[in-house]
């Protein structure tokens, strides 16, 4: 047996968590923080990262004054540090994310979940997390970026025991029945007010920001949370300790984005990519445990959150900047094969140099190298300058593809805003439609309790009346109700015999009415027919009177008189003939609209007493 190995393993670590949990902070605010390691290859490519833009970094600190809190960059390197920032917050969710030729071509491989959980501690805690959900009665939101990221969150939990829907963009594979059956349901949802296509109706007991993009005071956040709940929902965000998201958290810059150009932030990524993905030493068995000394907490989210918030991160100048900036290039100076040996290609990745080859003239030295030796400073420069040239080519004719992609996100984005001002102008027809439905409803209760009282009191008489008749103690008052009723029958037959009466009255006038509607119609007719022979007379008379001037002799004029005297006559009987008939129609009018007038039926005057016998 060798002593000395076994002296050598390092020990196993203490699985105590109550130093943490008894340092945890009174948050009462319903939004805590679980700091998450990083996988080696979250921590390299962090690392790459930043060294990708130093050159920009110390320009940006060359530009700015020393008394300078916050600067505007300028847009040449402005755009290298908004990618960088950018690009670190993809690699702390994932790697995949930022490097395109790493993603497996089928997410929906059985070997997939297992794969994100090696390659991004965030996806390992989320398992530990849904372990922790899964015979719990819960509905969980997880609020995430649009896109590839969504996708990864998909794919991861088709491996795990936990039902889930997806509001963003389109399934990569619908939830079999079996994996619906589980009593969690995690819904996806963007942290995108625009792409998010969230309209249920659910209580959620739980929210899991899985990236920096989460903002607590987006509105449709916000209706997430409170929906159906006094408080709202606990939030536990979940960030990759001392990295860009840690930042973004400290500094708040999800809901101010422009405070990325400042000083402090800017030292904060470049200083602490070294340290990124570090978690303290006694939090490092609660992931051993796989978050097990927090079940209690899962089994109960009204208590307090029992882990301590997350470290500040404090301010860093411009000399942490360049001090952190040269160990790491004497640090990668020191191992053999980093990118500071040009020789060396082996650690760089071949596709690079088969899609975008580097000429010999960037290797090429100045034409004063003889007189001196670079230091170790310039040498790292004319690297990253090497990178940066390789790096160019292919963001080219990504320029152009995201120019594209923008301008149909900019059409998108109208229409979507056209598409949410119409469901505003929606909702708010609808509440006002439900207001009216309520007030109808608070009426209709009030009468319909006022009817109930009504049928009671009536109940309640009939039954008193009732014992009063069954006892026979009043025989008066008996008689005199049956005496009542007779009368009352004697009544209801008058009043039935003169209904009738007034029935057959009814259809007399009605016969009445139709002969005298249709003698008015004839007569109408008749006037119209007169009226056109009139017009016809005159006519002819006026042409017989342009005849008559144009006559010489008197026996034609002495013709034409007689014959004019004689229209004359046959005009003025048309006249009277015509007078006659309309004085006559408006009577018939006259009568319709009396019968139509009366609601109730007179009766009619016999052929012997009628209007005209009267007038005669």
């Amino acid at each position: 047996m060798d002593i000395g190995k076994i002296l050598d393993v390092t020990p196993e670590p203490i699985l105590s968590t109550d130093a943490v949990i008894n340092a945890a902070s009174d948050n009462r605010s319903m939004d805590y923080c679980l700091p998450v390691q990083m996988a080696e290859f979250q921590r390299e490519l962090t690392d790459q990262v930043v060294n990708l833009h130093y050159s920009d970094i110390l320009r940006f600190y060359d530009t700015i004054s020393p008394t300078q809190s916050q600067s505007c960059a300028p847009s040449d390197w402005a755009d290298s540090l908004g990618a960088m920032y950018q690009d670190s917050l993809l690699v702390a969710t994932h790697p995949y994310l930022l490097v395109d030729h790493y993603m497996p071509r089928s997410l929906l491989l059985k070997e997939i979940p297992d794969k994100l959980a090696r390659t991004s501690a965030k996806f390992a805690v989320l398992g530990d997390i849904v372990a922790l959900l899964e015979n719990k009665q819960y509905n969980v939101a997880l609020i995430a970026r649009s896109g590839k990221t969504l996708d990864l969150v998909e794919a991861f939990l088709h491996g795990k025991p936990v039902s889930f829907e997806r509001h963003t963009g389109p399934y990569l594979r619908e939830p079999s029945a079996k994996q619906r059956a589980h009593k969690t349901t995690i819904h996806v949802v963007s942290s995108s007010l625009l792409e998010s296509s969230y309209n249920g109706d659910h209580r959620f007991d739980l929210v899991i920001a899985f990236d920096s993009t989460f903002n607590p005071a987006e509105v449709h956040v916000e209706a997430l949370r409170m929906h159906k709940r006094h408080i709202p929902a606990p939030v536990l965000r979940l960030v990759s300790n001392l990295s860009a998201e840690h930042v973004a958290y400290s500094f708040g810059l999800t809901a101010n984005p422009d405070r990325v150009f400042t000083e402090e932030v800017i030292a904060a990524l470049v200083v602490l990519r070294d340290k990124s993905g570090t978690i303290p030493a006694e939090m490092k068995s609660l992931y051993l445990q796989q978050l097990q000394p927090l079940a209690y907490w899962f089994a109960d989210l009204s208590l307090p959150w029992p882990l301590p918030d997350l470290a500040p991160i404090s301010g860093y100048s411009k000399l942490d900047v360049e001090t952190s900036m040269a160990s790491s290039y004497h640090r990668r100076s020191a191992i053999p094969g980093t990118a500071n040996d040009p020789t060396d290609t082996s650690s760089q990745p071949s596709k690079r140099y088969k899609l975008d080859p580097i000429s010999a003239d960037h290797f090429a030295p100045p034409h004063d190298y003889a007189h001196g030796r670079w230091t170790g400073l310039t040498q790292g420069l004319l690297e990253q300058y090497n990178s940066l040239v390789s790096r160019e080519r292919q963001l080219v004719s990504e320029i152009e593809s995201h120019r594209k992609l923008a301008t149909t996100q900019q059409l998108k984005m109208e229409s979507q805003q056209d598409e949410i001002a119409r469901q505003v102008r929606q909702h708010a027809s609808f509440e006002e439609t439900i207001g009216k439905l309520e007030r109808k409803v608070e009426r209709c209760e009030s009468d319909a309790v006022r009817k109930e009282e009504a049928v009671t009191r009536l109940q309640d008489e009939v039954a008193s009346l009732k014992t009063i008749l069954a006892s026979g103690e009043d025989a008066d008052i008996k008689t005199k109700q049956q005496e009542e009723i007779q009368t009352l029958k004697t009544s209801l037959q008058k009043a039935n015999a003169t209904a009738d009466a007034r029935s057959n009255e009814n259809d007399y006038m009605r016969t009445e009415y139709q002969k005298a509607s249709e003698s008015a119609s004839e007569a109408l007719a008749k006037v119209g027919v007169l009226t056109t022979e009139l017009a016809e007379a005159n006519q002819r008379a006026d042409g017989e009177f342009a005849a008559l001037r144009k006559l010489t002799f008197d026996e034609e004029r002495e013709i034409r008189d007689s014959e004019i005297a004689e229209l004359k006559v046959k005009v003025e009987n048309l006249e009277e003939q015509l007078k006659r008939q309309s004085e006559a129609a408006p009577k018939t009018s006259r009568a319709r609209y009396g019968v139509r007038s009366s609601s109730v039926p007179r009766r009619a005057l016999s052929p012997a007493d009628g209007p005209n016998t009267q007038s005669e």
